[in-house]
């Protein structure tokens, strides 16, 4: 379920299913990457995500709901932003 190395978007998707819409596998694996190993860092102004870590590779990684035309912004997706780095260049 963690995030591989070679991954940089997931997007997830909502399926129908006899009693409703659901969320996909991505999604699911989104909502479980988001409260169960990635490091909240700030809060996205504008289209109500975050800004994650992954705490194993310093990968940076911001969440957003793209379909703002959707309830709730729609599906989330997960974009890598790239690798942290401190400020006096150690990583």
């Amino acid at each position: 379920m963690k995030l591989r190395p070679e991954e940089e978007l997931l997007s997830g998707g909502w399926e129908n299913a006899h009693f409703g819409i659901q969320a996909d596998a991505t999604q699911k694996r989104i909502d479980f990457l988001v409260a169960n190993h990635l490091e909240k860092l700030e809060e996205a102004c504008s289209d109500w995500g975050s800004v994650c870590r992954d705490p194993e590779d310093g990968r940076i990684w911001k969440l957003s709901y793209p379909n703002s035309e959707l309830h709730g912004g729609g599906p989330a997706e997960l974009r890598c932003l790239g690798n942290m780095t401190h400020p006096n260049g150690d990583d």
